[in-house]
């Protein structure tokens, strides 16, 4: 997987490396790789989408699903909430 995710930024392999990584390392306890990895993944995305995209929005949401799973509740809401409101600016009708 680490091999995999140092891929060109470019390359699909990073976006589903990356998520599977993140889970590697927090069940191998390595939480400082983890954070450093949840980081890059953000910071990725958002140099890579445009701000308050639909594509942003599942990108973080992604991260957060990620944060979740290892019980980092308090990192993950901040990214749920901005992905929520970019929902519900462009898909306000749709249910």
């Amino acid at each position: 997987l680490e091999e995999a995710y140092r891929a060109p930024k470019w390359a699909p392999v990073r976006r589903v490396a990356g998520p599977q990584l993140h889970d590697a390392y927090m069940k191998a306890g390595k939480r400082e790789e983890a954070a450093k990895l949840t980081a890059g993944m953000i910071a990725e995305a958002r140099k890579a989408l445009p701000k308050g995209s639909p594509e942003l929005a599942g990108e973080l949401m992604q991260v957060s699903m990620n944060l979740m799973a290892a019980g980092l509740f308090a990192e993950a809401e901040p990214l749920i909430r901005e992905s929520l409101e970019v929902h519900e600016r462009m898909f306000r009708d749709v249910w």
